[in-house]
């Protein structure tokens, strides 16, 4: 795999956690909160009722793991495509994406440091961090944030159905399984800073209308390529399996100091 090839994979998936709350992800939890009379409100008033019951339930996680299916769609590539793998976050500074298909691959934040792994390559790539810039990262991605964190990288809004019942035949993608889920609300983050803007347009984030947890996630990026991700089998706060944070790397692996998802942009680097 050509390291622009690895950008054009590995980047998206960087963006998404930037931009995708992917640790505040639907799961199985309490329903008991009342329905919101969202067609009484005027679209400050929708969006700001949406966003304080988002709060709430991204303030409630400690660790997070979950199944994800992946739809890519690349300038590069002829047909667009799919992955699948395991996603598992932890507070405050500890995320994980591990890619089982179509190939193995590991992006990891952890001790201050971030990775990429390709293991059928034998290529690790290491970049360590400062603890501000760790924080800074995580702010960034939008782990463990609050909509108000958020909005100073992102302007926030609904997207146009908000508040009318979900179309589940709506135009997320063009796969016929990755549309958006029901019973979702959708949110529009558009970035803020031209650092992102040059590479993101805008992210589309379809949250639960009871638990108001996302669903599902569409990077846009500003050349036109885009990645959705749906997730399933999510648990919340229950103990994660000691070690899942931890790269078990043969001998004969190659070490490269450096990412190369931000060799293309060292200017918006962490």
């Amino acid at each position: 795999m050509t390291t622009h090839l690895r950008q054009r994979q590995i980047g998206p998936l960087c963006l998404a956690i930037v931009l995708a709350l992917a640790p505040a992800l639907a799961a199985e939890v309490p329903t008991t909160t009342p329905a919101l009379n969202l067609p009484a409100l005027d679209e400050a008033g929708r969006l700001e009722t949406i966003l304080a019951r988002f709060d709430q339930a991204q303030a409630s996680i400690r660790t997070l793991e979950a199944d994800f299916d992946e739809l890519k769609e690349l300038a590069l590539l002829v047909d667009p495509v799919e992955g699948h793998g395991r996603f598992y976050y932890a507070t405050p500074h500890q995320a994980k994406w591990e890619y089982l298909q179509p190939e193995a691959r590991v992006f990891l934040i952890s001790d201050n440091t971030l990775v990429q792994y390709f293991p059928a390559e034998k290529v690790l790539e290491r970049r360590d961090l400062r603890a501000a810039n760790t924080n800074r990262l995580f702010k960034l991605f939008g782990m463990g944030q609050s909509s108000k964190d958020l909005e100073d990288f992102y302007v926030i809004s609904l997207g146009d159905d908000a508040g009318a019942p979900p179309d589940t035949a709506g135009d997320a993608t063009d796969g016929g399984g990755f549309g958006p889920p029901a019973n979702t609300y959708e949110l529009i983050l558009t970035p803020r800073r031209r650092a992102v803007e040059k590479r993101v347009s805008r992210v589309r984030l379809w949250i639960g209308d009871q638990d108001f947890l996302p669903r599902a996630i569409k990077v846009e990026e500003a050349d036109g390529d885009f990645t959705y991700w749906l997730f399933s089998n999510v648990r919340i706060n229950n103990e994660l399996a000691a070690g899942v944070f931890e790269l078990d790397v043969p001998d004969d692996v190659t070490i490269h100091k450096g990412i190369s998802l931000f060799e293309s942009s060292e200017g918006s680097a962490p």
